[in-house]
């Protein structure tokens, strides 16, 4: 995603990625000539990661959807040296709390698999019919889900007055690269569209 550091002194460049995951954001680093690419941080989720002045541990400060997560360090190998500090975990309660879950849907002509969020309101029942909240922007290369992050089970309006929100990201959202985005090239408006009516679809699917 971003060059966060060039050591030219021992030949490496800091920087951010992906990973085999579009919702996630990891921490790299890879020597200036191409060689020596190595994944520092694991696990799914978004890492915020600080180098120490000597580049020979890492801060990371990670979560994902499911935990708050913690801040760990890590050696220059990436592998763990201790835990600093953990984030409570709340004990979620379905009369007061709100759920998100992060899922992905296929488009109709199965090529990509879409991130997409949905949260789920207070008193949460599968066997009740709710109204949604779908939020989109079918701009090229322009993200509804930012990341794989923490949630915070603390309901919005929406999910205090029984409403599911959701929000999904097309093929062309930049999740899928190039790739995706060659689909809108001279296209805008199509593709976003028939990928918009599959996360439909897949909503009419549930019974709720």
């Amino acid at each position: 995603n971003e060059i966060v550091k060039v050591d030219e002194e021992a030949d490496i460049v800091y920087f951010t990625g992906t990973g085999p995951e579009s919702t996630d954001n990891h921490f790299f680093k890879v020597g200036l000539d191409g060689s020596r690419l190595l994944q520092i941080t694991s696990g799914p989720g978004v890492h915020d990661v600080s180098i120490s002045p000597k580049g020979t541990y890492f801060i990371d400060t990670w979560s994902n959807i499911t935990t708050p997560g913690s801040i760990i360090a890590l050696d220059t190998r990436g592998r763990l040296i201790r835990e600093i500090h953990s984030f409570e975990q709340p004990v979620y309660d379905p009369g007061k709390h709100s759920r998100s879950e992060l899922v992905r849907i296929r488009t109709a002509d199965g090529l990509f698999e879409m991130p997409a969020i949905i949260t789920y309101p207070v008193n949460f029942d599968p066997s009740r019919k709710y109204p949604v909240i779908f939020t989109i922007y079918g701009g090229p290369d322009s993200k509804n889900i930012t990341g794989n992050s923490w949630q915070d089970m603390t309901p919005s309006w929406y999910s205090s007055n029984g409403i599911i929100t959701f929000k999904v990201d097309h093929r062309g959202s930049g999740h899928f690269g190039k790739k995706g985005l060659d689909y809108l090239h001279r296209a805008l408006g199509s593709w976003e569209i028939l990928d918009y009516s599959d996360a439909v679809k897949w909503l009419l699917e549930k019974p709720y």
